[in-house]
């Protein structure tokens, strides 16, 4: 990821860890409707325009926060919520998944539902940056002002960008 020229300090983060395996399926696709999986990757940048906010940043805790979010995606059927054509009935240890055309039933255990419309790379990128830049925003205090750059990588050659 190449830094963009700024006058405003920046922080990038391109992890290993910042990593999460991932199934999913799009309704109404032609190709990928069916229930398939990604190995994605979050690359952040992150500006602030008082460079001291980022010199006293512990970058463990940054690192904390965003893997908590990323944790909660890793090894998950991901089910939009939000979707005009996706319903979900859960109970205690089974979601059914209902579309026009199929019905799944997958252990609770199994499953993240997002509140998203679609599971779409960019969509996921979206949800993926507020989750994350509230995190961040609670290390640097709420008046502070910062700005998350996110790009979620779902193969080495498509990616979803948030910029701000």
């Amino acid at each position: 990821m190449k830094a963009e020229m700024s006058e405003e300090p920046q922080i990038m983060l391109r992890k290993e860890q910042f990593m999460f395996s991932a199934s999913h399926f799009l309704y109404g696709h032609d190709i990928y409707d069916r229930l398939h999986g990604h190995d994605y990757a979050v690359d952040l940048t992150i500006t602030a325009e008082e460079k001291q906010i980022l010199s006293f940043l512990d970058f463990n805790e940054l690192k904390r926060e965003v893997k908590a979010v990323i944790s909660e995606l890793h090894e998950k059927v991901l089910i939009p919520t939000l979707s005009e054509d996706i319903r979900t009935l859960v109970e205690e240890q089974i979601v059914e998944v209902i579309t026009p055309k199929k019905t799944l039933k997958l252990p609770r255990s199994a499953i993240s539902l997002l509140p998203i419309s679609s599971t779409s790379c960019s969509e996921l990128a979206l949800y993926l940056h507020q989750k994350i830049k509230k995190r961040i925003k609670s290390l640097f205090g709420e008046n502070k002002e910062v700005k998350v750059h996110l790009v979620l990588r779902e193969t080495p050659y498509t990616s979803a960008v948030v910029k701000e």
